[in-house]
């Protein structure tokens, strides 16, 4: 992937993508490409299974081309037969080896991987006794008891008066790339993400990334542009406490995008050094859609 990314030259891909959405937009496609070739997850199985798969695989093609053979058939049978067992024996041997090992981590990493129920979230009840079982259901409840404790937006920024003259502009404001390299480092790998491209993938090839990176934070901001991506938000519902099967105990938190996240603090933090002169309702609009939960706010930033 770090071949593949290193490859791409973001000045020609500039010149082809002149606008910043254009460019925003190629720039996410091709690290998305590379993820998609580079990032093949194969299952190791042993090799009598290997052959096993290969054989059974052979077995059903001339099947296939021959499905009123009774020697096939039968061929087909045992093969699969054999497949069922090998594999019986090979999870119980993964098992015997986790038991074996006393590594607690890697007994609570299996078991986990083997729940139905991986998002923790089973069946709710609703406030008519209704068992809701079908994802659709579920979230259409929980949008539902969310939407009736929260405040419904009308899409409008809160009032923020402007505290210059509206014709002052700030023409030269440029995000470096050491900058966008402290942005990277200070990312925590837990964060979550909803496009699938986590906080880890940026920080192993930051030295890839931080070309393509300034040059995108600085298309956005010269002509204060946020991708419409970047307004939505993933909302997963978390359980705070009591009956899981409860929406009333839950929580919401939102998930947006890790490259939303750096663009907003590299922002705040020109602004900071450059003064309030920096275009206020893009640094105004582009904060308040990441959701960014800031460990100090500017003055020029709070809203009366």
């Amino acid at each position: 992937m770090e071949y593949l990314l290193s490859a791409v030259d973001s000045f020609c891909l500039l010149s082809d993508y002149p606008d910043a959405i254009g460019f925003y937009s190629a720039f996410l496609s091709i690290v998305r490409n590379a993820i998609n070739l580079c990032l093949l997850v194969k299952k190791r199985w042993p090799h009598a299974l290997k052959m096993c798969k290969t054989n059974k695989l052979k077995l059903w093609r001339e099947l296939s081309q021959q499905p009123l053979d009774p020697n096939l058939h039968n061929k087909y049978r045992q093969c699969c037969s054999l497949w069922n067992r090998l594999v019986r024996n090979h999870e119980a041997v993964i098992e015997k080896r986790i038991i074996e090992s006393r590594n607690l981590g890697a007994f609570y990493l299996y078991i986990n991987n083997r729940l139905t129920h991986k998002d923790g979230i089973g069946a709710i009840v609703t406030s008519n006794n209704t068992i809701l079982t079908d994802d659709i259901d579920k979230a259409n409840e929980f949008n539902t008891y969310f939407a009736s404790v929260g405040v419904v937006d009308d899409g409008n920024l809160p009032n923020c008066p402007d505290i210059v003259d509206d014709n002052a502009s700030f023409t030269s404001a440029t995000i470096a790339e050491s900058e966008v390299l402290f942005a990277i480092n200070r990312l925590k790998n837990n964060f979550s993400c909803p496009d699938d491209l986590p906080p880890v993938l940026f920080k192993k090839l930051k030295h890839i990334f931080v070309l393509h990176l300034t040059v995108l934070f600085n298309q956005l901001l010269s002509v204060a542009a946020v991708p419409q991506e970047w307004r939505n938000a993933v909302i997963i519902p978390v359980l705070k406490k009591g009956f899981a099967g409860s929406v009333t105990n839950y929580r919401p938190i939102s998930l947006t995008s890790v490259i939303i996240k750096q663009e907003a603090q590299l922002s705040l933090g020109m602004a900071d050094h450059t003064g309030p002169v920096v275009k206020l309702s893009y640094l105004r609009e582009l904060v308040w859609q990441s959701s960014w939960e800031l460990d100090t706010c500017p003055d020029w930033l709070n809203c009366g």
